[in-house]
């Protein structure tokens, strides 16, 4: 968080496609050539909790319950 630029923090009740929505936006940037970082949920492998694009200096978490990660 620190270290990006831009840090979005997606906030939504359950089913509503944020783990979707990460995982299409890290699709798209792979298929232009951008290394991603994911950041995967511990108690749901599948469900994907945050992406980083290093190059761009982008973050994209998910900022619901239980993950606390609120805007400053």
């Amino acid at each position: 968080q620190a270290q990006a630029k831009r840090f979005y923090c997606l906030k939504g009740g359950p089913g509503v496609g944020k783990s979707t929505f990460l995982k299409q936006i890290g699709k798209r940037m792979a298929l232009e050539g951008f290394d991603l970082e994911y950041l995967h949920c511990a108690s749901d492998p599948d469900s994907l909790d945050g992406l980083a694009i290093p190059a761009l200096g982008v973050a994209l978490v998910d900022g619901t319950a239980p993950h606390m990660t609120d805007p400053m």
